[in-house]
């Protein structure tokens, strides 16, 4: 297509004077076109609108495209029953440009930047290395709009309980806070509803006015409306991550706030302004939060069993005597506090993340016995099967990933124990089928190894018996026991053995 200002200039060149020859080679345009620019007193466009050669009733198609639920592939059979002949993908191109299945998408509003409005607050999900191993976790950052300020931790899993922990160590650090919070449309705080239209749950619109802010959600799919925390993750990903190394989960979120610390008083590379320095000049416009507030909780009941202990996310905490049967559990962040009615019995600090199956009692007390069912995690046992191959090892990952914890360890006990009572070949052979078929349930495994005996025509082989068992210890340790007296039941009985009965 010929610009426009070009068309211009061919037209005045034409009104001077200037030939159709040297106009062309001048601006090295075709004659042909040029004497059409002429001819269309500088107005001429080469572009031709494409017209479809198939045309189709509208009418007609959004009664099919209702009646199909959007369904394309059904559409064009429909239509091809009621005679209408055109192709598919001139059907999908004229629904798209009908706006029947797309409906056009409204464009975020630019929000300034104003000082003491608002701060933003989301979460991601990463696997990183820690002490050597892979490990899931769920990153949650809080991000000033204005000052650029932030604050990172990461957390196993977040649920509400921990977004509110983490809305109180960090507003409490900040020690001021905006007026509202942008998040998404988590249903950790919306009860229901999207963007403008949501509806917060009780629980949360009652936190936030602890802190004396409001929640607001963005629209779906509008995640550019919390762009500075979505651009933060970005920064945590290239420049937190690279070159560091954790040993533990506790050293993770050491380095995550040292780095968070590190980042308000370094200048931001495009806008050269230092995060804490404008954060001072915002505390002015800014709610100060109240001083020792109260830390979130959860309530649990709990029962003490004959030895005084009580269960308690995997571990078992000893409960002093003269306390009740049943006890109230405070589930803090990083304590636990028993209440005994209403009264503080005893409070213990919760164990490293991973560690399963402990007794923990104070320091001063000497216990005599503790609980005795106490399940063991089969690390051996995984450590075995893992060392089978890379066959058993996917089947693990399977039994891992679509397993409850408890279910897991069942899982793993007894595939270790099929793996003791099979050949090597019959096991190995059983797994890989399963791992064909997507079955990951150990108690089909058995069922897959006979099928495979059946099918190679195998026999289970007898048991081998050592019939020398008059050479053992044991029986000859025997010899000097009395015999048993059974004379009771010849008179019983009526005869030797009861035969004679």
């Amino acid at each position: 297509m010929i610009d426009p200002e070009v068309q211009k200039t061919v037209y005045n060149l034409h009104n001077k004077g200037r030939s159709i020859s040297k106009i062309s080679n001048s601006l090295s345009i075709d004659r042909r076109t040029v004497r059409n620019i002429i001819e269309c007193n500088g107005e001429f466009s080469s572009f031709k609108k494409r017209e479809d050669a198939i045309h189709i009733d509208e009418e007609l198609l959004k009664e099919t495209f209702v009646a199909c639920s959007g369904w394309a592939q059904r559409i064009h059979e429909v239509l091809a029953e009621k005679g209408v002949v055109i192709g598919y993908s001139t059907l999908t191109r004229k629904i798209q440009k009908m706006g029947l299945r797309n409906k056009d998408k409204k464009r975020s509003s630019r929000v300034p930047d104003e000082p003491g409005l608002e701060f933003q607050h989301d979460t991601s999900p990463y696997t990183i290395k820690i002490n050597g191993n892979d490990k899931k976790v769920q990153a949650s950052q809080m991000y000033y709009r204005y000052s650029k300020v932030r604050y990172l931790k990461f957390y196993n899993s977040f649920t509400r309980f921990y977004m509110k922990c983490f809305f109180t160590e960090a507003l409490s650090y900040f020690k001021y806070v905006p007026k509202e919070c942008i998040i998404d449309n988590t249903n950790l705080a919306v009860l229901c509803g999207t963007g403008e239209n949501a509806i917060f749950n009780n629980e949360m619109i009652s936190f936030s006015k602890i802190f004396d802010f409001k929640w607001k959600a963005h629209a779906i799919m509008h995640s550019d409306r919390k762009a500075g925390v979505e651009r933060s993750f970005w920064t945590v990903e290239t420049n937190f991550f690279p070159g560091r190394s954790f040993t533990s989960f506790e050293d993770l979120n050491r380095q995550a706030f040292e780095w968070s610390e590190k980042h308000a008083i370094t200048p931001n590379k495009k806008t050269k302004i230092i995060p804490i320095e404008v954060f001072e000049t915002e505390k002015i416009l800014l709610k100060k939060v109240m001083p020792d507030l109260p830390s979130p909780y959860i309530v649990h009941g709990r029962v003490v069993d004959q030895y005084g202990y009580i269960a308690f996310d995997s571990n078992y905490y000893w409960i002093p005597l003269g306390t009740n049967k049943e006890v109230k559990v405070l589930q803090f962040e990083k304590v636990i506090k028993i209440y005994n009615d209403r009264k503080l019995a005893v409070e213990y600090s919760l164990p490293a993340f991973g560690v399963r199956s402990e007794k923990f009692s104070p320091k001063d007390v000497h216990l005599r016995h503790a609980p005795k069912k106490v399940s063991i995690p089969p690390y051996k046992e995984e450590e075995v099967l893992r060392s089978l191959g890379e066959d058993v090892n996917k089947y693990l990952d399977g039994i891992i990933k679509g397993t409850s914890t408890n279910r897991k360890y069942q899982s793993i006990k007894r595939l270790h124990s099929l793996h003791c009572r099979f050949t090597p070949s019959l096991f190995l052979k059983s797994i890989v089928r399963s791992l064909k078929y997507n079955v990951y349930d150990v108690s089909r495994l058995e069922e897959i190894s006979i099928q495979i005996l059946k099918s190679e025509n195998l026999e289970i082989p007898d048991p081998v018996i050592n019939y020398d068992y008059e050479g053992r210890e044991n029986y000859k340790e025997g010899e000097f026991t009395d015999c048993v007296d059974l004379s009771t039941y010849e008179d019983k009985y009526g005869g030797k053995n009861g035969n004679e009965h």
